[in-house]
């Protein structure tokens, strides 16, 4: 029990660190590009972007229920290196499950958390791995492209954003007309403050939607009724 309880003193100890390092690391490297190479985009850009993105995904930021699940079936060394890393429910979750498995329903909680850990461990450096090829490679390949389609490569993030639309829009064509429509009114709407354009049509198209499945679901339970 003693080897146990300096295990995870030990594991809160470091991921606390590490949590804090990487904080003040990110928030390092956006002061010294803005204030020591001046290259600050200007704080309606960076409202906007703030804004647009707490509009979609703000609510994981209080989300305890998420943080909870992941500390029960991950366990604490786990869980920091997922939180610091990201993708936890495609990529680290599922490799820590899949690290636990290999032991029985039995075994003690520090086993399959140590588990847990080298598997989200593994993910992470596979991951990395990865992805530094890529970014050397897509360096050379940038390099050798003539200009007219690296013009081209503009299109990517609208095209990308549209094809995820389209796919959305097959599951529920009526969400994603009424979506749609709020994005366009609210991008012609003048008063509108540019840096609030996206958050409100994301609130609003969340808003819209909200109410029109309520009243799709009272209208089919009145006609239940009648029946």
């Amino acid at each position: 029990m003693e080897e146990q309880e300096r295990y995870y003193q030990r594991i809160h100890f470091w991921g606390r660190i590490t949590l804090s390092m990487a904080i003040l690391f990110f928030l390092g490297i956006c002061l010294y590009l803005s204030f020591v190479l001046q290259l600050h985009p200007g704080w309606e850009v960076i409202l906007t972007a703030f804004l647009g993105i707490a509009a979609t995904v703000g609510h994981t930021w209080v989300n305890l229920s998420d943080q909870v699940t992941y500390l029960l079936l991950m366990g604490p060394a786990a869980t920091y290196m997922s939180t610091l890393t990201g993708n936890v429910k495609n990529m680290r979750l599922p490799s820590a499950l899949a690290s636990c498995a290999m032991v029985e329903e039995h075994e003690g909680r520090m086993k399959r958390d140590i588990l847990a850990a080298y598997g989200v461990a593994t993910s992470i450096f596979v991951n990395t791995f990865f992805l530094i090829i890529l970014a050397v490679a897509g360096q050379f390949i940038l390099e050798i492209l003539p200009p007219a389609l690296l013009r081209g490569l503009d299109y990517i993030v609208p095209a990308l954003f549209g094809a995820i639309f389209a796919q959305f829009s097959f599951k529920n064509a009526r969400v994603a007309v009424v979506s749609l429509g709020i994005v366009l009114l609210v991008y012609h709407l003048s008063f509108i403050p540019s840096f609030l354009r996206v958050f409100t049509a994301i609130v609003a198209a969340i808003i819209a939607n909200i109410v029109i499945q309520q009243s799709a679901a009272r209208k089919k339970d009145n006609s239940e009724d009648c029946h």
